[in-house]
């Protein structure tokens, strides 16, 4: 079945409440088109409580706690959560009935098109969330003035409540999942303007294998047409293998190389430059950046040609660049106690990006407690390790991961001193421990956090509860001191 023009009456099932937001706004916008709503989800009420609040006062039937069968068999359509599998025996069933599935990312699309707004969509394997922001940030305030751009996707939220009220022309800027890129490409549908930031195997638990999820973002090129723009990471062998993916016109980034003839965004002489219709323009210097690192100009070179693509001037991605502050939970320093730097770079889920985190702190030297480990995807440890030669003194590891790093980091990093806790806030307190005056606490943890944590959010808020908790108890420890100190003078006086 196709998804019907209108939603009105139709009885629709929201497979995935989750925990960002994304399920809870589907809900929201297929109420008020009309349909008459289900939301199901294996999670408990208790379990979902933040997203059962956010769905207050809509009209919607909540099943949580297990699925049931005739919710997906007896509705018009299914919106699946994006990570759900697409062997799901629940999805199946509805497709034998003759229900139409879709995802919350293709109703999007969808009501894009029909608004005649412009796509962005950003994948990779690392950098995506940061590269939709920094897209987002040279979008906005454009002079003379444009539409706002909206922001939203697989970063977080649900975009299809703001489209209603979206002027045209308005950009919409989307971060996509391998996951929502395979539901994508089996509707035919891929962006204007598509980001590929790079590739490395990830999710190969959902996928099956990496080819399979290379395919999968692949599909953010296969179906643009001549008028649309690909951006590609001239840097990265497997980014390059989609160069003949789809027929858009290409643009090209990179740290290393001006390509001859290609245009683009390039780093020269630490000047960030474009070339656009033969001609070469210095755009900023690569320091007006304030978000650290090698991986962070690489992000800056992939959202300087796409927001040129999608009609930013010169000047509006200078200031893009320069306003933009970063995200929370990347590489983000929430606290200076005892000379110690702490960071919480939680978002960092695979060994690369947690690699790129690394790096991003400076040339090597051994300045930084890491913390890492998790649930275990099977990833390859190796780059990790590494990036850590030279960089780690020590490193706090906790969960299933942690002896696979251990291993990784015995064969690249040996002077790396190895130590073992149960969770994050007992890694964090034995990182306390070991920190010296000068050095950094890195939690970059290289894994997803589904182990002990429902998302990388809560992982990052325990760990930073740990921090004010060590440092209120340093705090009070010295008022002692000091209140000791004092009585002994005033004895001493007395004497």
């Amino acid at each position: 079945m196709a998804i019907p023009e209108s939603f009105e009456g139709v009885r629709v099932t929201v497979m995935g409440l989750g925990l960002f937001g994304g399920g809870a706004g589907t809900a929201r916008y297929l109420a008020r088109e009309g349909a008459r709503v289900t939301v199901t989800d294996l999670k408990t009420e208790a379990d979902l409580a933040e997203s059962v609040e956010l769905l207050s006062g809509t009209p919607a039937e909540l099943h949580l706690g297990g699925h049931d069968m005739a919710d997906f068999t007896d509705a018009g359509v299914v919106v699946a959560n994006p990570a759900v599998r697409p062997g799901s025996e629940f999805l199946a069933a509805a497709r034998r009935a003759g229900v139409s599935v879709t995802t919350a990312a293709e109703l999007a699309f969808r009501r894009c098109r029909e608004l005649e707004l412009p796509v962005i969509g950003v994948t990779g394997s690392n950098g995506k969330s940061t590269t939709t922001a920094m897209i987002g940030a040279m979008l906005s305030g454009r002079r003379p003035p444009a539409p706002e751009p909206l922001v939203g996707g697989n970063i977080g939220g649900s975009l299809l409540e703001e489209l209603g009220s979206a002027k045209r022309g308005t950009p919409v800027v989307m971060e996509l999942s391998s996951f929502q890129l395979h539901h994508l490409g089996a509707a035919g549908l891929s962006p204007h303007v598509a980001v590929v930031t790079n590739l490395a195997p990830n999710h190969i638990e959902w996928h099956g294998d990496v080819e399979s999820y290379y395919r999968a973002k692949a599909e953010i090129l296969r179906h643009q047409g001549e008028d649309d723009w690909a951006v590609l990471n001239l840097d990265d062998p497997e980014s390059r293998r989609l160069d003949g993916v789809g027929r858009a016109r290409r643009l090209g980034f990179s740290l290393e190389r001006l390509a001859e003839g290609l245009e683009g965004t390039f780093l020269q002489r630490g000047f960030i430059l474009l070339r656009t219709g033969g001609q070469a323009y210095s755009v900023a210097g690569a320091d007006a950046l304030r978000v650290p690192g090698q991986h962070n100009i690489a992000t800056a070179l992939a959202a300087a040609a796409a927001a040129s693509a999608a009609g930013a001037t010169r000047g509006d991605i200078a200031r893009g660049l320069g306003e933009f502050r970063g995200l929370p939970d990347r590489m983000e320093t929430i606290a200076f106690e005892g000379g110690v730097r702490y960071i919480n770079d939680s978002v960092a889920t695979t060994p690369e990006s947690a690699a790129a985190s690394l790096e991003a702190l400076g040339a090597p030297g051994p300045v930084v407690i890491l913390i890492a480990g998790g649930h275990d995807k099977g990833l390859d440890f190796s780059p990790l390790a590494r990036a850590a030669r030279g960089r780690v003194r020590a490193a706090a590891l906790t969960g299933d991961a942690a002896r696979r790093i251990a291993d990784a980091m015995t064969a690249a990093a040996p002077a790396v001193a190895l130590h073992y806790a149960e969770g994050v806030r007992r890694s964090t307190q034995l990182a306390a421990g070991l920190a010296r005056e000068g050095e950094t606490v890195l939690l970059s943890p290289g894994c997803s956090s589904y182990d002990e944590f429902r998302n990388y959010r809560d992982r990052a808020a325990a760990f930073r509860r740990e921090v004010e908790r060590l440092a209120a108890d340093a705090s009070r420890a010295g008022d002692a001191g000091d209140a000791g100190e004092a009585g002994g003078r005033d004895g001493a006086q007395t004497r």
